[in-house]
């Protein structure tokens, strides 16, 4: 599913967001990571519905994909708690996400990493978010996903979900702000360090994100 923002006048933001449906351990069951590097690729139509069961189809592909339809920033949403002491809880899905991630590195795109449900691994966070970067507990998960992920340290962002909130909590919204902002400016410096020749024919610039859970 792909997300347009407006500004306060309704104008459409220089941005989307790409979301897809997670990584699974079972054949049946959650996107391919054929497709998502498809995706990476541009090679996948707009209003594609991603098949677990079957790769994207012919009808769907794109063979001359630009700028546009490509992704700058590939953001990988994971629970912190999935890393444990000894690495990750599933060997299979943290293969699947070094795969796709080699395949981002070798096509020059940025990969940002969240960590969720912050308030699940620490108890002192619960209570507090500004404590979130002086907690003993998620500093040693960020190091962990760092080392089985690969992706280095000031790109992963520990963050609170909205689950039992029943009104906006502005420090909540300080770290989920913090963590777009950054996302978005690894998309543009990717945009800006490509200097393809459709940049100068087209005055504005969409930066495509997906997320992957």
């Amino acid at each position: 599913m792909t997300s347009e923002f407006k500004d306060e006048r309704g104008r459409n933001l220089p941005f989307v967001i790409s979301d897809v449906m997670g990584l699974e351990n079972k054949t049946d069951s959650g996107i391919r990571p054929s497709d998502i590097i498809k995706a990476l690729e541009g090679h996948i139509k707009e209003g594609y519905k991603f098949n677990p069961v079957a790769s994207c189809s012919e009808q769907h592909y794109n063979s001359s994909p630009t700028l546009n339809d490509k992704v700058h920033c590939l953001v990988f949403v994971i629970p912190i708690h999935n890393f444990i002491v000894n690495g990750y809880v599933d060997n299979v899905l943290m293969k699947m996400m070094q795969n796709i991630r080699q395949k981002a590195c070798d096509l020059g795109i940025p990969q940002v990493v969240i960590l969720t449900k912050v308030d699940l691994a620490c108890p002192h966070v619960k209570e507090d978010i500004k404590l979130i970067y002086r907690s003993k507990t998620i500093h040693q998960k960020v190091q962990a996903c760092h080392h089985e992920l690969g992706v280095p340290l000031n790109c992963i962002f520990p963050v609170k979900n909205y689950h039992e909130e029943r009104q906006l909590n502005p420090d909540m919204d300080a770290v989920l702000l913090f963590t777009l902002t950054k996302i978005l400016n690894s998309a543009n410096d990717f945009v800006e360090n490509i200097k393809e020749p459709e940049d100068e024919d087209h005055g504005d610039r969409i930066d495509s994100i997906d997320f992957i859970s």
